[in-house]
């Protein structure tokens, strides 16, 4: 990985629900800014604890993200 840092967007994770569980896990972020982000802080992992949290969400059985699917209701 050539950055030194993984954003949270990478994690294939929803972000609100990305934050709350790292957190909840021990890790702590950086705040980066970047061109992806507009030059605005951002969250992000450093590679390392990017690679924990990949590691442990296999281990919990999240080891792809759900696909958005999308659905419709009629009303007849």
């Amino acid at each position: 990985m050539s950055q030194p840092y993984v954003l949270l967007t990478k994690l294939a994770m929803d972000k609100s629900h990305a934050r709350k569980y790292i957190l909840r896990k021990g890790f702590t972020f950086l705040q980066v800014r970047t061109a992806e982000t507009g030059n605005q802080l951002a969250l992000a992992l450093t590679a390392d604890d990017a690679a924990a949290v990949r590691h442990l969400r296999q281990q919990t059985g999240f080891a792809a993200p759900a696909p958005n699917l999308t659905s419709w209701f009629y009303i007849v």
